[in-house]
């Protein structure tokens, strides 16, 4: 998969004037085509895996000769780093809340975008909030290069019973979702009785 880059600009430049030239790089669809793909709204991107990227765009001029620019970068894929992705809340009883703190920072030398959606109910509605067992607060957040960020996991078990999921972090322009798997056991309070003689 190669980088190609999409340069929008006006052929007729008047006499002693200067245009503005808009630079994009994207990945190239998998027809192998070098036109940039069409955008589809909530699409995640196509993209390749990092490393230096470059391109020779030859610019001709009418009557004059070939100006060829080359164009350098290096590409990026922005990601974060948990420090836990396997929380385990165990035991908590039915009703009470248990809160989990784990840090996600950003490794990589661009700013990286995450954000968190809880998952729908029945036929896509939002979900009552006593069947909403594991939380992520905030929802979301912007890291700068080395930047951390401590997010607080809770978990609130409805019932007596085991419970498993899986929370999916966006990371934007990533299509690969960081997902973090979060465990734990609703409990109720027993009480016995035992009979005393006297």
């Amino acid at each position: 998969m190669k980088l190609l880059f999409s340069i929008s600009t006006n052929p007729d430049i008047p006499a002693s004037e200067t245009i503005t030239l808009t630079c994009e790089a994207y990945s190239s669809p998998p027809d192998g085509s070098d036109q940039p793909p069409p955008k589809k709204e909530g699409e995640e991107p196509v993209v390749q895996s990092e490393g230096p990227v470059q391109f020779a765009w030859a610019l001709p001029v009418k009557n004059g000769p070939l100006y060829e620019i080359h164009l350098k970068a290096f590409f990026v894929l922005p990601e974060v780093v948990v420090s836990s992705e396997h929380i385990d809340f165990k035991k908590v009883l039915v009703g009470q809340k248990k809160c989990i703190t784990v840090s996600i920072k950003n490794r990589k030398p661009v700013p990286v975008e995450w954000s968190y959606k809880a998952p729908k109910g029945s036929y896509g509605k939002q979900m009552a909030p006593w069947d909403m067992l594991f939380n992520i607060k905030p929802e979301s957040g912007l890291l700068q290069p080395d930047e951390l960020q401590w997010v607080q996991i809770s978990f609130t078990p409805n019932a007596v019973a085991p419970f498993r999921q899986r929370l999916a972090l966006r990371i934007k322009d990533n299509p690969h979702r960081k997902v973090l798997t979060v465990t734990g056991q609703g409990e109720a309070l027993q009480m016995g009785v035992s009979q005393v003689a006297f």
